[in-house]
């Protein structure tokens, strides 16, 4: 047995989705939607019945993390000297890499490296891959789902059911596609 995740295109369905699972007996903690931003998302983050995990918000807190769970600086601010960052050219002020030369000196932890950072310097953002693997999703699909969700498509997850009907509400709420 296991997860079931069903690959969406609309917020619609997936409310759809989430509204079938839940009026044949699953409990709202057994059914996770994953999307790329909560930002892109408003259906979804207004509705309580959906437990909405964005694959950015899960980077952003680690990056604010140092690994044992405390945050660097006040609150989440990394300590490092923003001003003679945000003024160079090829880096935005929303902390994302854009392209051309970065200073010396500034590459540090939290700025570069597998989880994205502030500096993305291979342009992909955050290793979508690894953050799905994380949430406990099959390692061996977690890189085609890191493609659906990063071209905009949305997970439901839904755990394991004595039942094994996941699949099928999925499909008839209107997945493109089903994975057990």
């Amino acid at each position: 047995m296991g997860v079931t995740i069903g690959i969406f295109e609309s917020e619609q369905r997936v409310l759809d989705a989430v509204e079938l699972l839940r009026a044949n007996g699953a409990h709202q903690g057994d059914v996770r939607v994953i999307v790329k931003s909560e930002e892109n998302v408003p259906l979804l983050a207004a509705s309580e019945a959906v437990q909405v995990e964005s694959i950015a918000g899960i980077e952003e807190a680690r990056n604010r993390s140092d690994g044992d769970g405390s945050s660097w600086g006040d609150e989440g601010v990394i300590p490092l000297p923003a001003a003679g960052l945000l003024g160079t050219p090829g880096v935005s002020g929303t902390g994302g890499y854009v392209g051309g030369v970065a200073p010396a000196g500034i590459v540090a932890a939290g700025f570069t490296g597998r989880g994205g950072g502030l500096l993305d310097v291979d342009g992909d953002g955050p290793h979508t891959d690894d953050v799905l693997s994380d949430l406990g999703l099959p390692d061996g699909d977690a890189d085609r789902l890191a493609d659906e969700v990063n071209e905009g498509r949305y997970l439901v997850v839904v755990g394991d059911r004595p039942d094994e009907q996941a699949g099928s509400l999925l499909s008839q709420a209107g997945a493109i596609e089903v994975l057990n």
